[in-house]
């Protein structure tokens, strides 16, 4: 596919990901990053991302299945989500994590799983969305030869 429609595709891909929210302009810090340091770097960052959040998001499915559940470490994971989900400029995941957090406050097990599940339907959302922005980006790195050399 030629270069010009892969950026065309992926610049209709970073917009939708603003006017569907699912990003705030932190993302487009992040995205920004690739200017001053190697092209692959923002792959990076949300591939970590990905990896990260799918990790807490099923320790917590672990943990809240338990018969004692040790809420410390609940309010503990779910604010590593909430923050690390701000630090890539995962707006969705944020805000979900944020109920995530006022779930665990409100000590109260049904609320929290409720709250669990909503942010594990948003992280396949986002999750999607961001495997489909990767996808163009690897597509666009390669067509350029822009690929770190490690």
């Amino acid at each position: 596919m030629p270069l010009s429609i892969l950026e065309l595709q992926h610049r209709g891909c970073v917009l939708s990901l603003f006017d569907e929210g699912v990003v705030n302009d932190e993302f487009n810090r992040i995205y920004s990053l690739k200017k001053t340091r190697e092209p692959d770097c923002v792959v990076k960052l949300i591939e970590e991302y990905i990896v990260d959040a799918d990790t807490i998001i099923s320790e917590l499915s672990s943990l809240i299945d338990t018969p004692n559940v040790d809420v410390t470490k609940l309010g503990a994971l779910a604010r590593k989500l909430e923050e690390k989900s701000q630090r890539i400029g995962a707006e969705h995941m944020r805000a979900a994590s944020a109920d995530l957090i006022q779930a665990y406050g409100q000590i109260h097990k049904a609320n929290f799983s409720r709250a669990l599940a909503g942010v594990s339907n948003e992280f396949i959302y986002t999750k999607m969305k961001f495997e489909y922005f990767l996808k163009l980006e690897q597509k666009i790195i390669g067509e350029r030869g822009e690929g770190s050399q490690t």
